[in-house]
Parts: structure tokens; sequence; C-alpha cells
């Protein structure tokens, strides 16, 4: 009788082990070859953000320069070549100072020709308002010359009528005297006439020739101050800039030559972004740092008009200036465009260059994996998340440069 041997483990699930160990062995060979084909970057070659949920305010940054408040322009008023030059660019000035003295020959010369025409007027006028008064003072002595004669041919005329009456005077003669007394009286009233209206007549000529000697003396005041404008004036105390002017050089009539600003009053004028050129308004605060210490603006100015892709702000202190401020020194300046809220958030970082700011590659597990995400408003250090990441996850926040079109990729150790 046959005894049925019996088989061994071995014999009886080897199949199985070899099954199972194909598919162990094809799974390590998978992994394999799955890792192999997966970009891997070096851990040392990253760097790591953490998606936060916090205190977030909108701010833009833009290049501005500090500008003086007041500036006052200097031009030489009359045209001539520069004799002399008395100043050099970068002096504090003083009100009152020559900056230089003109030379124009021809100038002065028909300034000096127009002086002498405008003083034989005022003479001419001068001798008009004398004659005029003494023709007036002729007049007067006329008059009472004649209101004198009346009063003695009245007497005359009285007692000679008394005589008349009484048949001691001819009546020839009483005749005559009456004519006398008639025409002397009658002259007295043409007199008088006379003399009101040479007084009215002289008062309006009066005023006449005083308004013509008062224009007349401002011409000829205007002619001596215009040969004085030969020199060039400081205009306002401050500090001298943009003179950069030569002996011998030849200025045109109202050229600038100069500017002088006024120390110690700053402001700030920068060019921002068009995009935010309908939220950014007077009053808005800004800032700016000089070596670590924050110094506080606020925007007192927006030109409207776009040159460039950006727009014009003016910015002034709200308190202290930084030491040693002046003209033409740039700064950075930080401008609140939104108020203070808590929202979830991310670092920023060259990540941003590489996605646009529509994705980002999460970590988790030693591997990163791409993830669409939306950004909204933004800061110098943080990107407000509109939706994508979820607080407390970590994200690569250095460059993608060489694996941005990967969806995976693996962390190297």
């Amino acid at each position: 009788m046959d005894i049925e041997i019996e088989k061994s483990f071995w014999e009886k699930h080897k199949v199985k082990i070899y099954l199972v160990g194909s598919v162990f062995l094809l799974g390590a060979l998978l992994t394999v070859y799955l890792n192999n084909n997966i970009v891997q970057v070096p851990f040392k070659q990253i760097k790591l953000g953490k998606v936060s949920f916090g205190e977030f305010q909108e701010i833009v940054i833009a290049n501005g320069t500090v500008q003086p408040k007041r500036t006052i322009l200097i031009d030489a008023k009359e045209g001539g070549a520069v004799l002399y030059k008395y100043k050099e660019d970068g002096d504090t000035v003083k009100a009152g100072e020559v900056l230089l003295a003109l030379q124009n020959e021809a100038l002065v010369l028909e300034y000096m020709q127009r002086e002498t025409q405008v003083v034989e007027q005022l003479n001419n006028l001068r001798n008009t308002q004398i004659t005029l008064h003494q023709n007036l003072r002729r007049l007067e002595d006329d008059y009472a010359l004649t209101l004198k004669e009346k009063e003695n041919i009245s007497r005359s005329f009285k007692g000679d009528s008394a005589v008349f009456v009484m048949k001691g005077l001819a009546q020839l003669e009483y005749e005559k005297q009456k004519e006398e007394k008639s025409y002397t009286t009658n002259r007295l009233k043409v007199l008088k006439q006379r003399l009101e209206e040479d007084k009215h007549y002289l008062k309006v000529q009066n005023d006449r020739i005083k308004a013509s000697i008062a224009l007349m003396e401002r011409n000829l005041e205007m002619i001596r101050s215009k040969i004085e404008e030969m020199q060039v004036l400081v205009p306002l105390s401050g500090r001298l800039t943009s003179f950069d002017v030569e002996i011998g050089q030849v200025l045109a009539a109202n050229e600038i030559v100069a500017r002088v600003d006024v120390p110690g009053a700053y402001k700030i004028v920068a060019l921002v972004d068009q995009h935010y050129l309908n939220r950014v308004v007077v009053g808005q605060k800004a800032e700016i740092k000089v070596q670590g210490k924050s110094f506080h603006l606020s925007i007192t100015r927006v030109k409207q008009n776009v040159v460039n892709g950006q727009f014009e702000i003016e910015l002034f202190f709200e308190d202290e200036l930084p030491e040693n401020l002046g003209r033409g020194q740039s700064f950075q300046v930080a401008i609140a465009i939104s108020g203070k809220e808590e929202t979830l958030k991310i670092p920023r970082g060259s990540y941003f260059s590489s996605s646009g700011g529509k994705f980002v590659y999460v970590v988790k597990e030693g591997r990163a994996y791409k993830r669409k995400i939306v950004l909204g408003k933004q800061n110098p250090q943080y990107y407000q998340v509109i939706e994508g990441v979820e607080k407390g996850e970590e994200f690569i926040m250095s460059s993608y440069e060489g694996y941005s079109k990967e969806d995976e990729i693996l962390i190297q150790n």
C-alpha cells in the first residue's frame, strides 16, 4: 500500500510565496522607478514658509525723493552778459544779496533816453500847472479890483443922486455916472462867473495833471528799477541750488538762473503704480525708515495724470524730520492703502516670480505638492490668501526655478 507523503509548507505555498514576492518586488521596483523620475530637491536648497492667520494691512511701496516744500525761482529780469558772479551753487544766501551783475549797454542807454523824456514831460506838466494857477490868480485880482471899483462908484452915485434930486447936478453928468455903475455891475457879474468856471476848470485840470505826474513818476521809478535790474538779487533767504552760470554767459530776459530752497521745510515726492490711482487719496498715512527709525508722513496731494504707468503724490512729514535731510535724497515710502484686518496670509518670497502668485508647493512628509492658490492684497512682508492653503501648512517660499512645471517633488534630507 502506498503511503501518502505529506508535502512541506514550502511545496504547498511556494506559488503564493512567489506571487507575493513578485508583487513586493514589483512594488519596490516601481517605487524606485517613480522616485527616480520625480524631481528631487535637496532640503538645504529650499526655504520653507508657514501659512498663518493674523493682523494684516495692505501697504504699497513707492520710490520717493526729498524736495523742499517751498522753492523760489530766480530769473534775470533783463537780459545781458554776466559781468560778475558773487555766489556759488549750494551757498546759503540771504534776501537782498547780489548773485550776478549783468552788462547790457544798449539797454541801459535806451532806459536813460526814456528817463530823459519822462523828466522833460514832468517838467512840462508842472509848468502847465503853474500857468493855470497864475491865470486864476490874475482873474481873482481883476475881480477884487472891479469889486472895489463898483463899491466906489456906488457910493459916488448915491451922493450924486441926492444932489440931482435937489437939482444940483446936470442931467448929462447924472446919466454918465448911472451908466458907469451899470457897466461895473455887469462886468463884476461876468468876472464872478468866469472866476467860478476857471476855479472848476483848474480843479479838473489840476487833478488830471496830478494823475499824469504820478503816472510819469511811476514810469520814472520803473525805468530806474529796470536799470537796477541789471543786478540779479536773492529774493528770499535759503540754500542756493541749480545755479550753473558762468561769467561771460549771455542771459535772456526772464531766464531762470537759480533756485532758493527754504531751509528746514521738506516734502517727499513719490511715484505710485497707476493700479492704485483710485485708491490713493489725500490724508492717507505713510512712513519711511532711516537707520531703522520710522518717520511718519501723510499724503497732501495726488496728481491724477499718469506718466509711464505711474502717478505722482506729495507727502508731508507729520512730526520730526530725519537728520541731515536734503534735496535729492531717495527713500522707499510705505503707503497704507487699507485699514488693519485679521486674515489668512503667507510670507513674501522669490516663489512669486516663478509662480506669478497662482500656486505654491505645499510640503507634507518629505514631499511637496503643487497647489493652486488665490492671493488678495499685499504688503512688504505678506500676501493675503483668499483660498488654496490652510493655517499651519508649510510651503516652499524660495524660487521654483527648475521644477515649476512639476506637480510633485521629492525633498532630499
